[in-house]
């Protein structure tokens, strides 16, 4: 019985071990903090046209670390990240706390994230997304921004 009772209250200091150790989202499933060597931000972003997915760590309430993997996509110097539904957890967090932190490739870049509310860009990412992701070669793509989803840029911090 001890032994049981030993074992169910260390259950939730495992869970919080594994969570703030480093337990990286995994396919749909978010994580906690993420961990790796601090890279530069590079000025060109296209080396990320190959990598189908990235990990995204917002901190909720400035404070707790919420990762999760998601698209990336690059127009040379600049990096996006899209949502299919902004009215996820973590793309509220990042309209009030843009600060996060990105994962490629074992590389963390921190860096901040900028609702892009301009249809234009909107119209550039489009094409490449459908390329990217679905296999679709177009030169240009309609883009209306009345779509559930939002793009967020991501930039250096000041």
């Amino acid at each position: 019985m001890r032994r049981l009772l030993i074992a169910v209250a260390a259950l939730p200091a495992v869970a919080l071990a594994l969570w703030f150790g480093g337990l990286g989202p995994a396919a749909v499933l978010p994580g906690g903090i993420l961990w790796g060597a601090v890279a530069p931000i590079p000025a060109d972003w296209s080396f990320t046209d190959s990598i189908a997915e990235v990990q995204l760590e917002v901190r909720r309430g400035g404070i707790l670390p919420w990762s999760v993997t998601t698209w990336v996509m690059s127009d040379g110097p600049n990096l996006y990240i899209g949502a299919g539904e902004c009215n996820r957890q973590w793309t509220h967090t990042a309209k009030t706390h843009p600060d996060v932190r990105v994962r490629i490739g074992g590389r963390i870049y921190p860096l901040r994230m900028v609702l892009e509310e301009r249809v234009e860009v909107g119209a550039v990412i489009a094409p490449i997304t459908l390329h990217k992701y679905l296999g679709i070669a177009v030169a240009s793509a309609r883009y209306d921004g009345t779509s559930s989803g939002c793009v967020f840029r991501l930039e250096p911090r000041s």
